[in-house]
């Protein structure tokens, strides 16, 4: 038997936002609802799905075991504040300037 190990960029991505953020990442991936907790989820989900074409049954379950609908309407979202929000944007460039710089896949 072969055992294949798959790579999540989240847990990558989600400690970027932490240091980032100064909140731990427990928090990021917990259930609290405060507004920065959010958009940084939300930034998370956006680089995951548009950058590394994961799944939301993916994302969902790397970031707390999430509905996966709702890992979609958060993408939509942040797809939405990326175009009108300039910091948001930064955020998520700067997300995916990290994860090129560790040659993510």
């Amino acid at each position: 038997m072969t055992l294949q190990v798959v790579f999540s960029p989240i847990p990558y991505l989600c400690q970027i936002a932490a240091d980032v953020s100064g909140h731990p990442v427990d928090s990021i991936t917990g259930p609290r609802r405060e507004d920065q907790l959010v958009s940084l989820r939300d930034a998370i989900i956006l680089v995951a799905r548009d950058c590394f074409q994961l799944q939301p049954a993916s994302i969902a379950k790397r970031l707390g075991n999430r509905n996966p609908a709702t890992i979609g309407a958060c993408a939509r979202r942040a797809r939405a504040r990326r175009d009108a929000d300039d910091a948001f944007r930064a955020f998520t460039d700067f997300l995916i300037d990290k994860a090129r710089e560790r040659n993510l896949p």
